[in-house]
C-alpha cells in the first residue's frame, strides 16, 4: 500500500511537522481530548484472565501481536522522537484544520493503546515508502459503524508516524497527511506530553441522561463539560466519547443552535421533546443519525429531562 498523495490547493501545504486540534464544539480552556501517551506502559497484549477465561479483547490482542508492537513504537517514537521535513494534510472534520504553528500532526489527539484494542482490529500491511524512507504500514479496523478505520506510515528504523489516513465506515476519506520530505528524525530535549482532559460533571448526575447501553461500541465516555455554542452562545452539556484516538461528541441542549454550515457528512441532529441532540465525529452522517435514534428512546426521552438538561447544561 502506498501512501496518499495529496493535492491541496495552493497555500495549504506548511512546513514542520504536526498541527493543534481546534474544534468548534470545544471551549478554549478544554481543548485538549484526554487521555495522555501515558497509558501506553498498560500495553495491549496483556492477557485478562477471568475465572480461568481469556476476553475476547485479549485474545484478539495477543493474535495481532506483530501489529500491536508496531502500534506502540510508533506511540513511543511520538512522545521521544521530533520529525523534521515538509508535511501536507487535509481533514473533513467541522472546525478542524491543520495548524502550522506546531510540529505534529493534528490527529490523532491522543493515544490510549487498551481502548485501541477494544475499537478496532489491528494488522499489517505491505512495506512501502514515504518521502523515500523504507516504512511499515499498521492498518486499524474500526469494530463499529462509529468507529473510522486508520492506516499509519511508520519509519522502518525509527518508528516515527510519517503518515496516516482515517476512513469512515462508508469508505469516505476523513482525514490524511504525510511528509513530503524528512530532512531529520531527531531526538527531544523533554518528551512530549499531551495535555490532561479538563473537569467533567459527576458521572451519577450525567447517568440520568445516558443509557450506558447506548454508549457506541468501541467508544467510552470520557468527559461532560458545559460548553456554548452557535453566535447566540446558547449553554449546552457536551459529552465527549473516546475510541482510543479520536473522539465522538454528543451535543444536548434545549434552544435550536445554528452549527457550522461546513459541518456536512460528520454531523447529525434530532430533536427530543424540547431540547436537540447533535452528534460529531469521523463517522458517515447516517451512522450518527441512527446513533442518536437509540439515544431518543432511552432515559432523555423521559419526562423531566428537559430540566436535567437544563440542570447541567447551565453555567
Amino acid at each position: 500500500m502506498t501512501a496518499p498523495a495529496i493535492d491541496l490547493p495552493a497555500g495549504r501545504a506548511r512546513r514542520g511537522g504536526d498541527g493543534r486540534l481546534r474544534r468548534w464544539w470545544a471551549p478554549r480552556r478544554t481543548r485538549a481530548l484526554v487521555v495522555g501517551l501515558a497509558l501506553l506502559a498498560a500495553g495491549l497484549a496483556g492477557a485478562a484472565v477471568a475465572q480461568g477465561a481469556v476476553t475476547p479483547v485479549a485474545a484478539r490482542a495477543s493474535q495481532q501481536g506483530p501489529a500491536v508492537a508496531l502500534l506502540r513504537r510508533m506511540l513511543t517514537a511520538a512522545q521521544t522522537l521530533e520529525v523534521v521535513g515538509t508535511t501536507t494534510e487535509r481533514i473533513d472534520l467541522p472546525g478542524v484544520r491543520p495548524d502550522p504553528a506546531h510540529q505534529r500532526f493534528v490527529l490523532p489527539v491522543a493515544a490510549a493503546p487498551e481502548q485501541v484494542a477494544k475499537a478496532f482490529s489491528l494488522r499489517l500491511g505491505a512495506p512501502t515508502e514515504v518521502a523515500g524512507r523504507r516504512v511499515q504500514v499498521l492498518e486499524l479496523h474500526g469494530l463499529d459503524p462509529l468507529v473510522p478505520d486508520w492506516t499509519f506510515w511508520v519509519d522502518g528504523v525509527t518508528g516515527a508516524r510519517l503518515a496516516y489516513r482515517v476512513t469512515d465506515s462508508a469508505g469516505h476519506v476523513v482525514a490524511e497527511g504525510r511528509y513530503d520530505r524528512v530532512t531529520a528524525v531527531r531526538a527531544r530535549t523533554t518528551p512530549r506530553a499531551l495535555p490532561s482532559p479538563g473537569a467533567t460533571l459527576e458521572a451519577k448526575r450525567l447517568q440520568r441522561l445516558l443509557d450506558p447501553a447506548n454508549v457506541p461500541a468501541g467508544y467510552v465516555p470520557v468527559g461532560a463539560t458545559r460548553t456554548k455554542i452557535g453566535r447566540a452562545g446558547i449553554p449546552a452539556l457536551r459529552v465527549t466519547f473516546f475510541d482510543g484516538l479520536d473522539a465522538l461528541v454528543l451535543l444536548v441542549y434545549r434552544r435550536q443552535a445554528a452549527l457550522p454550515a461546513g459541518a456536512g457528512q460528520r454531523l447529525a441532529s434530532r430533536r427530543v421533546g424540547r431540547f436537540t441532540l447533535s452528534a460529531v465525529g469521523p463517522a458517515p452522517k447516517a451512522a450518527l443519525q441512527a446513533w442518536l435514534d437509540r439515544l431518543s428512546r432511552g432515559p432523555l426521552a423521559r419526562p423531566g429531562s428537559a430540566r436535567t438538561v437544563q440542570e447541567l447544561a447551565a453555567p
